[in-house]
């Protein structure tokens, strides 16, 4: 083939593929998100509506208008605006305008980590509530909250009115992150969570709103059966307080007539029911933040919006109700793609009702696990489906979303959750990192970085100690198989995956008073845990490993002795072998002016 018919082959080859790929580009670029989240299987995940900008939380119309334009869900942005999607599945301002706040720096910045948060409805009257931040005429940042009002039962595109609560919080300054967040409403009254200001004692402080959870009236008055109220005193904090001693409270639901709350710490966040007159003790420190928990998170996850969906719900399963949802957001200023600590994800809550605990281990209901910037912020259920809000753009200039779960399991979402786990989730959930680490130093059971445990594996396959443990029976189940393959292995790679495969299968085989635990791994489980510890990183794998195995046997002050040997070593040599080099020169120079 002459050049030219060359050229013009590949030309029209590459025209097909861009013509294929054109054609086909409608089947799949609007469904590219979904690989980035998985859910329990039998559920469905939908776009309700995009283009939002950083939506912070979502409010259900428990019976919406029948007309095209009427709003099904309430949107809040962290600058501003609140949104509606419609029936027909157009977005609308609701409001916009309401506040003053320049904010020095925009998130995943931390200093753009404040502006609008919560939002509740109150149907029967048609009042639309939020909360939020705001600078007031000297700059200061403060907490509010406005009310608007629109057509009871069914809403409106538009407010008629609105009043804001400034008596309430005037008086009392707010702070990035930690200002007022989520509302809850039952019948006439309203409780409040509302941060600390990032002023501890404030959360001790009865005459401060800041650090509690409030309780008023849908007008903003206290009410006088509230457990601080004094008669004469009639716009102080202490009447509206209902609780104290809380953090950051950004989640907030109620559940048979009674309160619960997620309040975020600094390394821990804590799940508790909301009692009248209560110090939930936030000192400061990580400690206080278990007082009166029901459940702490260790380490942190940031909650976020919470519901509570009830027995009778019939949005999902029965075996899916009687469940608090919430959103676990992280930090926005971590990096990209999925948490590294169960966060980025929607988490179910038990509670038994009857004895006033957590039965049993919170787990995942869905979880990010895309590589952009991502945090689950919203959840809301309407009778139909649930409602999640995600603050950063889910999908390239596609902008905030509203997600709509629904139950579905002819149309299920293309990734379960906890089907195909990644060896790194896995290493996650079983929090192996806990005790081994991932990077070279730093680990109490020894790392599992790659130039660290292979070569500390390989060196004990060929201990006396573990040769004298695989000839006798330890008594392990399944030792006799177990000890039969330990008894093969082989001092290299090969061997050190086999033996880390059957470390995980039988924790104890080689060791009776091994302290892993026994997590029940399945023989596939296992060797995949064991491939993914063992895959020769980028690089020189056989420098990583004779690096490991300095590093296994010699110690760091040796070590850090030798290298300071090794370069003056290296220096006397280098300047030697200069001295040597010139020497040569000057010689060949004579012997040629000899010859010449």
């Amino acid at each position: 083939m002459n050049n030219s018919k060359h050229y013009r082959f590949h030309t029209l080859a590459c025209l097909i593929l861009v013509g294929q790929t054109w054609l086909h580009t409608p089947a799949w670029a609007d469904d590219e998100w979904m690989s980035d989240w998985a859910i329990r299987e039998g559920f469905k995940i939908e776009v309700a509506a995009d283009g939002f900008e950083l939506p912070t939380a979502v409010a259900v119309v428990p019976n919406p208008g029948s007309a095209p334009s009427d709003p099904v869900v309430f949107v809040t942005e962290l600058m501003g605006a609140i949104k509606t999607i419609n029936n027909d599945g157009s977005v609308s301002v609701f409001a916009d305008d309401f506040f003053v706040l320049e904010h020095e720096a925009q998130l995943p910045d931390f200093a753009g980590e404040v502006g609008m948060a919560g939002i509740a409805l109150a149907p029967e009257y048609g009042y639309v509530f939020a909360s939020f931040a705001y600078q007031d005429q000297n700059g200061t940042l403060r907490n509010n909250i406005v009310r608007f009002e629109t057509t009871p039962g069914t809403f409106n595109a538009q407010p008629t009115n609105s009043i804001r609560f400034d008596n309430v919080f005037a008086q009392h300054p707010s702070s990035v992150s930690h200002q007022i967040g989520p509302m809850v409403i039952q019948n006439d009254t309203m409780f409040v969570g509302v941060g600390d200001a990032e002023t501890i004692e404030m959360a001790q402080n009865p005459d401060s709103t800041n650090g509690k959870i409030l309780r008023m009236t849908l007008d903003g008055q206290p009410l006088d059966d509230n457990p601080l109220y004094l008669e004469d005193a009639a716009n102080s904090a202490r009447n509206y307080v209902w609780a104290m001693g809380v953090r950051n409270p950004f989640s907030l639901s109620m559940a048979y007539d009674r309160l619960f709350a997620a309040d975020n710490g600094p390394i821990v966040d804590r799940f508790m029911e909301v009692n009248e007159g209560y110090n939930y003790g936030w000192d400061g420190s990580d400690w206080s933040m278990s007082i009166d928990a029901e459940f702490v998170f260790l380490p942190s996850v940031g909650p976020v919006q919470m519901d509570f969906i009830g027995s009778q719900h019939s949005a999902f399963p029965a075996s899916y109700r009687q469940r608090f949802y919430v959103a676990f957001g992280g930090l926005p200023s971590q990096p990209p793609g999925p948490g590294e600590r169960q966060d980025r994800s929607i988490v179910m809550i038990d509670f038994d009702f009857e004895k006033n605990f957590v039965p049993q281990t919170p787990s995942q209901f869905l979880r990010y696990q895309g590589s952009l910037r991502q945090m689950p912020v919203g959840v809301a259920f309407s009778d139909e489906a649930m409602y999640m809000a995600a603050l950063f753009p889910y999908s390239e200039g596609r902008g905030g979303a509203v997600f709509k779960i629904s139950y579905d399991p002819q149309n299920q979402h293309p990734v379960v959750l906890g089907r195909n786990q990644s060896a790194p989730e896995l290493i996650e959930k079983f929090g192996c990192a806990s005790c081994h680490g991932v990077d070279a130093e730093g680990s109490r059971a020894g790392s599992l970085e790659f130039s660290q445990l292979v070569p500390r594996v390989m060196a004990h396959i060929q201990s006396a100690d573990f040769q004298q443990a695989i000839a006798e029976d330890t008594g392990e189940e399944n030792a006799d198989n177990a000890l039969g393959q330990l008894r093969q292995l082989t001092p290299d790679i090969n061997g050190a995956r086999d033996y880390i495969r059957l470390k995980l299968l039988y924790p104890r085989v080689d060791n009776p008073s091994s302290q892993m635990p026994d997590f029940g791994f399945s023989e596939d489980t296992a060797a995949q845990l064991a491939r993914h510890l063992t895959i020769e990183p980028e690089g020189d794998t056989l420098v990583m490993q004779i690096r490991g195995l300095v590093n296994l046997f010699i110690p760091a002050v040796v070590r850090q002795r030798h290298v300071i040997i090794g370069f003056g070593v290296g220096g006397v040599l280098g300047a030697g072998g200069v001295i040597f080099l010139i020497l040569v020169w000057l010689g060949w120079r004579r012997f040629r002016t000899r010859n010449a």
